[in-house]
């Protein structure tokens, strides 16, 4: 009787086990489908929103090379990969928030197109996010108001916070605001972006605990960085910024960590104002600038151990001796009364 009941046991796991292994899997549905888009015909559709409309979650669209002359309302989980450089060009924005592209689902990517204007078009955005987890990438955008916007209505007291957006290896040039954050925002990154020739590339509103780095930030008329009010708590390292009015600004804000960025040819490397205290500067290399700093509030210009690097040191302080890797006399930061205790022989970066 016991071997009955055992083999009855043994029997039904087999078949549970076997039914089970004809079912899909979690990673088969998230896998999903790949759609196929080509502007000239040939593949399953010529309409890039036409095939997001057929997605479901999880799917993947790719987009051969030629010119979509249409606007995105992304509001599905999906990846959306233009192929040698798809092209996204402007069409009755009006009716999709201004915008080319418009992200109103979590977890999206968008990854690989050109999103551009033959010519600049104000109060035009190229790809507007409004949800979190969602990857930017590879893309290069050029010619509108803003190039990268998130965007929410803080000034409404709007509880929604948007976290993990990773804009990463983007070009974004000509626009007025390159990549623009303006809303309550966490752990997002900010990674290797080329942000050129815009009238301010990165901005960041309402944000903390965010990363901005390895971005080349060059030739922006009046910001090459700008954390501004309400942005506490950010990392902002490993960034070259060059040929701005100012490299980097900080407005109002705290707690902020600046670290092993390069200010080189700016007409102000380093820009402290309107309250903002309790920031580290630490670890910068300071080329060429018209000013390298400025700071009239209360911020330590060193991490206790290591300063900056300042090109004009010897010039000002002809007498110093070198410690080490250190200078022996402290820097003083222009505007008020803050010292680099600890300056630095030689570049960090």
């Amino acid at each position: 009787m016991k071997k009955q009941v055992f083999a009855l046991i043994v029997l039904q796991i087999l078949l549970i086990v076997s039914f089970t292994g004809c079912m899909d899997t979690p990673s088969d549905k998230q896998q999903g489908r790949i759609h196929y888009v080509d502007s000239l015909g040939g593949k399953e559709y010529t309409s890039i929103q036409k095939a997001i409309n057929n997605a479901s979650d999880g799917d993947t669209i790719e987009v051969s090379a030629g010119n979509y002359f249409e606007y995105l309302v992304v509001n599905k989980t999906v990846k959306l990969k233009g192929i040698d450089g798809a092209t996204i060009n402007p069409r009755n924005v009006s009716e999709n928030k201004n915008s080319l592209i418009f992200i109103s689902a979590d977890n999206c990517t968008i990854e690989g197109f050109n999103i551009r204007n033959n010519e600049f078009w104000d109060d035009i955005i190229g790809i507007y996010i409004n949800s979190s987890g969602n990857k930017i990438k590879n893309n290069v955008i050029t010619r509108f108001e803003y190039g990268i916007y998130l965007k929410d209505d803080v000034s409404h007291g709007s509880k929604k916070i948007y976290t993990k957006i990773n804009i990463s290896n983007n070009e974004v040039s000509n626009c007025t605001y390159g990549i623009y954050l303006y809303a309550k925002s966490e752990r997002n990154t900010i990674y290797k972006n080329d942000v050129n020739d815009n009238l301010e590339g990165i901005n960041l509103y309402y944000g903390t605990n965010n990363t901005i780095y390895g971005n080349y930030v060059n030739s922006n008329t009046v910001y090459g960085i700008y954390i501004n009010i309400n942005s506490d708590s950010n990392f902002v390292t490993r960034n070259v910024c060059s040929e701005n009015r100012y490299g980097i600004r900080f407005k109002g804000v705290s707690y902020n960590e600046i670290y092993l960025n390069r200010l080189e040819g700016n007409e102000l490397g380093l820009y402290s104002c309107c309250g903002s205290s309790f920031n580290r500067i630490y670890k910068n290399t300071c080329i060429d600038n018209e000013k390298h700093a400025s700071d009239g509030f209360y911020n330590s210009w060193d991490n206790g151990k290591d300063g900056n690097y300042w090109d004009d040191y010897i010039a000002n302080y002809p007498n110093a001796t070198k410690s080490g890797k250190y200078w022996n006399t402290p820097y003083n930061i222009l505007d008020g009364d803050n010292m680099d205790e600890h300056p630095l022989v030689n570049p960090t970066i």
